[in-house]
């Protein structure tokens, strides 16, 4: 292989061992479908240990993740939220527009019984964006720093902690969250996978998952009688924006104002409150402000790591300078990638 990718067959001349090795050191890599392609090659399936067996289920549902993201949102029950800002101001004497790094988004939501909601939103943003934007999201421990939080309805994030780290970026954190009363507040604990599939196909994402209650993680500990267990299933995805997003060619000035290209952050989720009933007052307020609150914060907060003036997070940064390294190195990668096909599709 070269830079480290594989070539197309390399798998065909490896026995079932080494198959088996080579699949635990590309998930420890974050590569999990590449893990995932190669354990379905092993012709012995006996030899396919629990941590095997757990990267094949784990590789299985964030290829249906994804493939269920790409499903246009138009049809299947899907409601059109709207619009959330971009990040962009206009100078007052030319009405240059200056400052901006994400696009407007679009929101799609529905509600399911037990007061299920699925969510999926869409932003184009820019390239530079991106890293720091990952930064955000791999700082778990910080976001009871930027998230909002309401007093009236009492909503928001009390408490996130890290409690068991696997791979270089997979983890799992525990949430509680404050809900309006008589609700009682809600425990999460979340499996916080990394997708890292650059060499292959151009993308990375995270795909976040609820730990079952009969889970036997080590190091996690067991819930707290008092709280509300909640069931959550979701996935970011970051790729290239095709040419032709309906995104930007609403926000044309604002693309030619950032001249730079544009990668597609998509981020779908599902959460069940397990309650049989929510006010409806309460579901439009978490639908109609509380989403796009936190969906436009995280992205403004991100822009400002970008721009340096977060404290905690350049500390963190600086804290785990080895792994910001790799970080950086890989979506390096992935904008050759995509930056070559471009280049191949223009030839």
């Amino acid at each position: 292989s070269e830079d480290g990718v594989p070539k197309e067959g390399y798998a065909t001349s490896l026995d079932d061992n080494a198959l088996l090795d080579e699949s635990t050191k590309l998930a420890g890599e974050e590569k999990i479908l590449a893990a995932g392609r190669l354990l379905p090659k092993v012709t012995d399936k006996e030899l396919l240990s629990e941590s095997h067996q757990k990267i094949l289920k784990h590789a299985g549902d964030c290829e249906k993740s994804i493939d269920d993201l790409r499903v246009d949102p138009s049809g299947g029950g899907w409601e059109y939220l709207g619009k959330t800002a971009g990040s962009f101001t206009k100078e007052k004497e030319d009405g240059v527009l200056v400052g901006g790094l994400f696009l407007p988004s679009t929101v799609y939501y529905k509600i399911g019984e037990s007061c299920q909601l699925d969510l999926r939103i869409e932003t184009p943003i820019a390239e530079s964006l991106l890293i720091p934007l990952l930064s955000v999201l791999n700082e778990t421990d910080l976001f009871t720093e930027w998230i909002p939080s309401w007093k009236t309805p009492r909503l928001g994030f009390r408490s996130v902690e890290t409690v068991q780290k696997a791979g270089l970026a997979s983890r799992i954190i525990r949430v509680i969250t404050d809900t309006p009363w008589p609700l009682a507040s809600r425990e999460l604990f979340l499996n916080i996978l990394a997708i890292d599939d650059i060499d292959h196909d151009g993308f990375c994402g995270i795909k976040l998952r609820s730990l079952p209650k009969d889970h036997n993680e080590p190091g996690v500990p067991p819930p707290v009688p008092e709280f509300t267990p909640v069931n959550f299933d979701g996935i970011f995805l970051f790729e290239a924006c095709p040419s032709n997003h309906q995104l930007l060619d609403d926000a044309q000035e604002m693309v030619d104002a950032i001249d730079e290209a544009m990668i597609l952050v998509t981020f779908k989720m599902c959460s069940k409150a397990n309650i049989k009933f929510l006010p409806q007052d309460l579901i439009n307020f978490v639908i109609k402000t509380v989403i796009g609150r936190i969906w436009v914060k995280l992205l403004t907060v991100a822009q400002r790591v970008k721009d340096g003036e977060m404290p905690q997070h350049k500390a963190a940064i600086e804290n785990k300078r080895e792994f910001y390294e790799w970080m950086e190195g890989r979506i390096r990668q992935m904008l050759q990638y995509l930056k070559s096909k471009e280049v191949s599709k223009e030839n």
